[in-house]
């Protein structure tokens, strides 16, 4: 016996021809076997993440996004007509419904979904990582009196997460972060998305941010 019964509408992305039904679908992806070309550089971005965030004091959550594409809006100039599905057999004829958002299938939801998260993240706080872009950071000082900002340059010059690891509770701007540096990092994988923080208040942000 079935509790549920769940259906999906998916497009036939297969039949869209680019320059008509879609312009772009590449969406950036932190995967070290996206080509052999890219493969070397995919490796030394995620282990230098990993190598920062294996200190003592930090943490990682996985996140899956729920309906992620139907999330995302066509981009400008695009537009894609779809048959209608199965089950509305009385407007097969008549009508030929207009697509306003992504929807599985089509092959630039991925990139739709990517800018739509990029927006969210920026407007979040976070820095895009220029030379790799499934990398997002938000990095601040956790010092009272100490400098107002911190680029990511610091972090990794001067050892910002390691150079004071035990920053007195009365010293730091976020009681639930140790280091000097409150940090969080995006790592995209198009729908999924894996953190990596020594701050539990960034998190809560980041998550009031991309709650709906």
């Amino acid at each position: 016996m079935f509790d549920k019964r769940k259906s999906r509408l998916v497009a036939s992305g297969s039949q869209q021809k680019q320059g008509r039904d879609f312009f772009e679908s590449c969406s950036p992806t932190c995967s070290v076997c996206v080509c052999v070309c890219v493969a070397l550089f995919c490796q030394i971005a995620l282990r230098l993440i990993l190598g920062l965030t294996s200190t003592i004091g930090w943490r990682s959550i996985d996140m899956d996004a729920l309906s992620a594409f139907i999330s995302s809006k066509l981009a400008v100039g695009e537009h894609v007509y779809m048959k209608m599905p199965k089950g509305f057999d009385t407007l097969q004829d008549t009508h030929c419904p207009s697509l306003n958002r992504c929807s599985y299938g089509l092959c630039q939801s991925p990139r739709a979904f990517y800018m739509l998260t990029r927006e969210v993240y920026i407007n979040a706080g976070f820095t895009q990582l220029k030379s790799y872009n499934c990398v997002f950071m938000k990095i601040e000082c956790n010092i009272i009196g100490g400098p107002a900002s911190l680029s990511p340059e610091d972090v990794i010059n001067h050892g910002a997460f390691v150079s004071m690891s035990n920053v007195p509770p009365a010293q730091r701007i976020y009681p639930s972060c140790p280091h000097s540096a409150a940090a969080l990092f995006i790592i995209v994988y198009v729908d999924n998305i894996a953190l990596r923080y020594n701050c539990d208040e960034f998190v809560e942000q980041f998550e009031a941010s991309i709650r709906i």
